[in-house]
């Protein structure tokens, strides 16, 4: 269901903490700060793959599981691990 729901939208909407160089960190880029890294290249790859856009929401790594329990993202990929 919640696949079809981010198809329905078309958007996948991802929570990141942006301070874990290389995976997620901010650059300056063309005068507009963006979030860029391996986990953002992932995500676009998994946008692209469902053939929706990106969302890209900063929080603190702390909240990055709740917002994922409350809908308030549709994944969290910031240096997560199973534990």
């Amino acid at each position: 269901p919640v696949l079809n729901q981010i198809k329905e939208k078309g958007t996948l909407v991802i929570g990141t903490s942006a301070d874990y160089p290389p995976f997620e960190w901010h650059l300056v880029k063309d005068g507009k700060d963006t979030v860029v890294g391996y986990d953002i290249d992932i995500s676009n790859a998994i946008a692209e793959k469902l053939g929706v856009k990106l969302e890209v929401k900063e929080m603190e790594f702390g909240s990055l599981v709740a917002a994922v329990k409350t809908g308030k993202i549709d994944m969290a990929i910031a240096g997560m691990n199973p534990t």
